[in-house]
Protein backbone atom coordinates (compact mmCIF):
# COMPACT_ATOMS: atom_id res chain seq x y z
CA UNK A 1 0.00 0.00 0.00
CA UNK A 2 2.88 2.53 0.54
CA UNK A 3 3.68 2.61 -2.81
CA UNK A 4 0.32 4.13 -3.45
CA UNK A 5 1.20 6.56 -1.06
CA UNK A 6 4.22 7.53 -2.51
CA UNK A 7 2.46 7.84 -6.12
CA UNK A 8 -0.25 9.95 -5.46
CA UNK A 9 2.27 11.89 -3.59
CA UNK A 10 4.60 12.52 -6.27
CA UNK A 11 1.31 13.10 -8.62
CA UNK A 12 -0.11 15.68 -6.20
CA UNK A 13 -3.61 13.06 -6.76
CA UNK A 14 -4.22 13.08 -2.75
CA UNK A 15 -7.22 11.29 -1.66
CA UNK A 16 -8.06 10.17 -5.43
CA UNK A 17 -7.98 6.55 -4.93
CA UNK A 18 -7.92 4.89 -8.43
CA UNK A 19 -6.02 2.22 -10.40
CA UNK A 20 -3.52 4.34 -13.14
CA UNK A 21 -3.23 1.59 -15.61
CA UNK A 22 -1.41 3.94 -18.10
CA UNK A 23 1.51 3.83 -16.03
CA UNK A 24 4.86 0.92 -15.80
CA UNK A 25 4.32 1.24 -12.13
CA UNK A 26 0.68 -0.20 -12.13
CA UNK A 27 1.82 -3.43 -14.27
CA UNK A 28 4.63 -4.13 -12.17
CA UNK A 29 2.68 -3.61 -8.55
CA UNK A 30 -0.07 -6.18 -10.23
CA UNK A 31 2.55 -8.40 -11.29
CA UNK A 32 4.06 -8.56 -7.90
CA UNK A 33 1.04 -8.79 -6.39
CA UNK A 34 0.15 -11.75 -8.54
CA UNK A 35 3.65 -13.31 -7.78
CA UNK A 36 3.53 -13.02 -4.62
CA UNK A 37 0.04 -14.52 -3.75
CA UNK A 38 0.77 -17.39 -6.39
CA UNK A 39 4.53 -18.24 -4.57
CA UNK A 40 2.45 -18.72 -0.95
CA UNK A 41 0.03 -20.32 -2.14
CA UNK A 42 2.46 -23.25 -3.73
CA UNK A 43 5.17 -22.79 0.12
CA UNK A 44 1.45 -23.48 1.54
CA UNK A 45 0.87 -26.48 -0.67
CA UNK A 46 4.52 -27.58 -0.44
CA UNK A 47 4.23 -27.75 3.84
CA UNK A 48 0.23 -29.41 3.27
CA UNK A 49 2.35 -32.07 0.84
CA UNK A 50 4.68 -32.84 3.69
CA UNK A 51 2.35 -33.11 6.45
CA UNK A 52 -0.06 -35.15 4.48
CA UNK A 53 1.20 -37.31 2.29
CA UNK A 54 0.16 -40.48 2.36
CA UNK A 55 2.88 -42.45 1.32
CA UNK A 56 5.93 -40.49 3.13
CA UNK A 57 5.22 -38.11 6.23
CA UNK A 58 8.01 -35.63 6.64
CA UNK A 59 6.13 -33.52 9.63
CA UNK A 60 4.10 -34.50 12.40
CA UNK A 61 0.14 -34.40 12.32
CA UNK A 62 -2.82 -34.49 14.58
CA UNK A 63 -6.31 -35.48 13.78
CA UNK A 64 -9.54 -36.05 16.02
CA UNK A 65 -9.59 -39.67 16.90
CA UNK A 66 -5.83 -39.02 18.27
CA UNK A 67 -7.42 -36.04 20.22
CA UNK A 68 -10.22 -37.72 21.78
CA UNK A 69 -8.01 -40.72 22.64
CA UNK A 70 -5.69 -38.85 24.60
CA UNK A 71 -8.95 -36.83 26.01
CA UNK A 72 -10.34 -39.67 27.22
CA UNK A 73 -7.10 -41.46 28.28
CA UNK A 74 -7.68 -44.73 25.66
CA UNK A 75 -4.06 -46.34 25.02
CA UNK A 76 -2.82 -46.26 21.65
CA UNK A 77 -0.70 -49.16 22.03
CA UNK A 78 1.58 -47.09 19.77
CA UNK A 79 -0.59 -47.75 16.98
CA UNK A 80 -0.30 -43.93 15.75
CA UNK A 81 0.42 -44.50 12.53
CA UNK A 82 -2.97 -46.38 11.45
CA UNK A 83 -4.50 -43.27 12.60
CA UNK A 84 -2.24 -40.88 10.73
CA UNK A 85 -4.45 -38.30 8.95
CA UNK A 86 -3.93 -38.15 5.57
CA UNK A 87 -5.21 -37.45 2.06
CA UNK A 88 -4.29 -37.05 -1.75
CA UNK A 89 -2.14 -34.49 -3.65
CA UNK A 90 -5.22 -33.50 -5.95
CA UNK A 91 -7.45 -32.69 -3.00
CA UNK A 92 -4.53 -30.54 -1.07
CA UNK A 93 -4.00 -28.65 -4.15
CA UNK A 94 -8.02 -27.77 -4.86
CA UNK A 95 -7.99 -26.82 -1.23
CA UNK A 96 -5.13 -23.91 -1.98
CA UNK A 97 -6.28 -23.41 -5.29
CA UNK A 98 -9.68 -22.39 -3.88
CA UNK A 99 -7.78 -19.97 -1.46
CA UNK A 100 -5.69 -18.79 -4.17
CA UNK A 101 -9.27 -18.38 -6.53
CA UNK A 102 -10.58 -16.15 -3.54
CA UNK A 103 -7.14 -13.83 -3.81
CA UNK A 104 -7.56 -13.53 -7.30
CA UNK A 105 -10.96 -12.72 -7.36
CA UNK A 106 -10.58 -10.04 -4.55
CA UNK A 107 -8.14 -8.07 -6.24
CA UNK A 108 -9.82 -7.95 -9.55
CA UNK A 109 -13.11 -7.30 -7.94
CA UNK A 110 -11.51 -4.23 -5.79
CA UNK A 111 -9.81 -3.40 -8.51
CA UNK A 112 -13.10 -2.83 -10.65
CA UNK A 113 -15.05 -1.45 -7.91
CA UNK A 114 -12.77 1.26 -7.44
CA UNK A 115 -12.48 2.19 -11.08
CA UNK A 116 -16.73 2.16 -11.49
CA UNK A 117 -16.36 4.47 -7.95
CA UNK A 118 -13.81 6.71 -9.55
CA UNK A 119 -15.70 7.70 -12.74
CA UNK A 120 -18.89 8.29 -10.79
CA UNK A 121 -17.43 10.27 -7.57
CA UNK A 122 -14.24 11.83 -9.37
CA UNK A 123 -15.41 13.29 -12.88
CA UNK A 124 -16.98 17.03 -13.13
CA UNK A 125 -20.96 16.85 -14.07
CA UNK A 126 -22.36 18.99 -16.53
CA UNK A 127 -25.59 19.71 -14.56
CA UNK A 128 -25.10 22.73 -11.56
CA UNK A 129 -27.59 20.86 -9.06
CA UNK A 130 -26.04 17.38 -9.56
CA UNK A 131 -22.29 18.34 -7.58
CA UNK A 132 -24.37 18.27 -4.60
CA UNK A 133 -26.11 15.05 -4.83
CA UNK A 134 -22.88 13.39 -6.03
CA UNK A 135 -20.86 14.22 -2.64
CA UNK A 136 -24.25 13.49 -0.48
CA UNK A 137 -23.87 9.62 -2.17
CA UNK A 138 -19.85 10.10 -2.02
CA UNK A 139 -20.56 10.20 1.98
CA UNK A 140 -23.40 8.35 2.47
CA UNK A 141 -23.93 5.19 4.47
CA UNK A 142 -23.87 2.66 1.87
CA UNK A 143 -20.92 3.69 0.22
CA UNK A 144 -18.52 3.71 3.61
CA UNK A 145 -20.17 0.59 4.24
CA UNK A 146 -19.31 -1.01 0.79
CA UNK A 147 -15.63 0.86 0.98
CA UNK A 148 -15.06 -0.88 4.49
CA UNK A 149 -16.22 -4.16 4.22
CA UNK A 150 -14.02 -4.07 0.52
CA UNK A 151 -11.00 -3.15 2.70
CA UNK A 152 -11.33 -6.45 5.02
CA UNK A 153 -12.01 -8.36 1.83
CA UNK A 154 -9.80 -6.85 -0.57
CA UNK A 155 -6.91 -9.01 -1.75
CA UNK A 156 -3.63 -7.59 0.43
CA UNK A 157 -6.16 -7.71 3.58
CA UNK A 158 -6.84 -11.79 2.64
CA UNK A 159 -2.72 -12.21 2.45
CA UNK A 160 -1.99 -10.71 5.67
CA UNK A 161 -5.35 -12.45 7.32
CA UNK A 162 -3.84 -15.99 6.31
CA UNK A 163 -0.19 -15.24 7.89
CA UNK A 164 -1.65 -15.86 11.09
CA UNK A 165 -3.53 -19.27 10.74
CA UNK A 166 0.47 -19.79 9.18
CA UNK A 167 2.01 -18.51 12.69
CA UNK A 168 -0.52 -20.51 15.18
CA UNK A 169 -0.08 -23.50 12.91
CA UNK A 170 -3.98 -23.81 12.22
CA UNK A 171 -3.40 -22.96 8.11
CA UNK A 172 -5.53 -26.24 7.41
CA UNK A 173 -7.96 -25.34 9.86
CA UNK A 174 -7.85 -21.94 8.05
CA UNK A 175 -8.57 -23.31 5.06
CA UNK A 176 -11.21 -26.15 5.72
CA UNK A 177 -13.72 -23.13 7.13
CA UNK A 178 -12.99 -20.55 4.60
CA UNK A 179 -12.52 -23.00 1.06
CA UNK A 180 -16.31 -21.66 -0.19
CA UNK A 181 -17.80 -19.52 1.95
CA UNK A 182 -14.98 -16.71 1.54
CA UNK A 183 -15.24 -16.97 -2.12
CA UNK A 184 -19.11 -16.87 -1.39
CA UNK A 185 -18.89 -13.54 0.26
CA UNK A 186 -16.41 -11.90 -2.21
CA UNK A 187 -18.58 -12.72 -5.47
CA UNK A 188 -21.76 -11.54 -3.38
CA UNK A 189 -19.98 -8.32 -2.41
CA UNK A 190 -18.88 -7.63 -5.71
CA UNK A 191 -22.95 -8.44 -7.17
CA UNK A 192 -24.29 -5.83 -4.25
CA UNK A 193 -21.44 -3.07 -5.33
CA UNK A 194 -22.81 -3.50 -8.83
CA UNK A 195 -26.25 -3.26 -8.13
CA UNK A 196 -25.42 0.31 -6.50
CA UNK A 197 -22.92 1.36 -8.87
CA UNK A 198 -25.58 0.84 -11.62
CA UNK A 199 -28.30 2.78 -8.97
CA UNK A 200 -25.77 5.66 -8.59
CA UNK A 201 -25.02 5.50 -12.48
CA UNK A 202 -29.23 6.12 -12.97
CA UNK A 203 -29.13 9.00 -10.31
CA UNK A 204 -26.24 10.72 -11.68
Amino acid sequence: AFDGVVYRSQSGTHLQFQSVRATSGYYVDTTCDALGGVFLCFGILFYLCKRFDPHRQELPTWNKSQEMSVKSGSPTNGQNGSSRETYSKKYLFWKVFCYGLCLACAGKFWDLVVGDFKDIFQVPLKDPNLPVLQNELCHSTTTIVLFCLWRVLEGQALLQYILIPIIIDKIWEFLNYTQYILLIVIVGLYVVCLIYIHHLRTVL
